[in-house]
């Protein structure tokens, strides 16, 4: 990740699990561990320059849903280093809207920055279907 970031590379393609990739608890506590440098320098290249990954690909988006998990604490710092995004899931979001909006405003934090506004877009949803 580090040559793609720097454009050293001809092609990059990275495939992996969540349980390999997510930070650990305590980033501090466990510095040294291969996924508490990953999550430093993925936090560092998010707040940077531009996103320099294409594509991002994340099947079984839902496990992402909890957003105090460290799943989807790595979901958060993947997302802002790619230029686009997909995430991939057949498993429904029965759970609350809640989950549904921390995985969209992963996607999309610009049109999702806050829960208020995503309780608005889903008023108009509702109101649209219902003729209004």
């Amino acid at each position: 990740m580090d040559e793609a970031r720097r454009n050293e590379t001809s092609g990059f393609a990275l495939i992996a699990t969540y349980h390999g990739l997510r930070p650990p608890d305590d980033l501090e506590e466990d510095a040294t561990r291969p996924t508490a440098r990953l999550a430093k320098k993925l936090h560092a290249w998010g707040d940077g320059d531009q996103p320099f990954l294409d594509l991002l690909v994340m099947e079984e988006a839902a496990i992402m849903r909890n957003e105090d998990s460290q799943t989807s604490k790595l979901g958060g710092l993947l997302t802002p280093i790619a230029k686009h995004k997909i995430y991939l899931s057949a498993t429904p979001l029965h759970t609350s809207a809640r989950n549904l909006f921390t995985l969209l405003r992963r996607l999309d934090p610009d049109s999702f920055p806050d829960e208020h506004t995503f309780a608005a877009i889903r008023a108009i949803q509702s109101h649209s279907r219902m003729g209004y």
